[in-house]
């Protein structure tokens, strides 16, 4: 008879537990460094954006009669969810200081063409990271809707 690894005690299952645990926040946080993390089903060439396949075939999974599929279903968004609150963490801090930086740079009065150009890119980075929280907070908010 097999065992669940996700809970079993055996050397084996410890190291399958250990690496799923380790692999998943790390794909994550790969795939938020690529425009194919922040796609949407307006700008993807895809049939739909990863993170949303993603979280359907999870969330399908979370419906199966199967208790190992379910446990791992969840323990697997569990870990996508942990894995975006630290990249949205990351995001609103990266925000905050692009926010200070074009402010301080708006106090000088951007002047001349140099100053203006450097007001433009950080208007730029600062919409940048506001439409990346909107699309994790719509993640996040998708994982718990369900």
């Amino acid at each position: 008879m097999a065992t669940y690894p996700l809970v079993a005690r055996t050397k084996e299952a410890k190291a399958i537990r250990t690496n799923l645990n380790l692999f998943i926040p790390h794909l994550i946080k790969t795939l938020s460094l690529t425009p194919l993390f922040y796609e949407t089903t307006k700008t993807t060439k895809h049939s739909a954006p990863i993170l949303s396949l993603l979280f359907s075939w999870l969330h399908s999974m979370s419906t199966s009669p199967l208790r190992p599929i379910r446990h791992t279903s969840t323990n697997l968004t569990l870990k996508i969810c942990s894995a975006l609150c630290d990249i949205a963490a990351g995001v609103a801090s990266e925000l905050s200081l692009t926010q200070r930086q074009k402010d301080a740079e708006a106090k000088k009065g951007a002047q001349g063409p140099a100053g203006k150009k450097r007001l433009a890119e950080l208007e730029a980075k600062v919409k940048e990271a506001k439409e990346k929280k909107k699309m994790l907070h719509s993640y996040m908010q998708e994982t718990f809707d369900v």
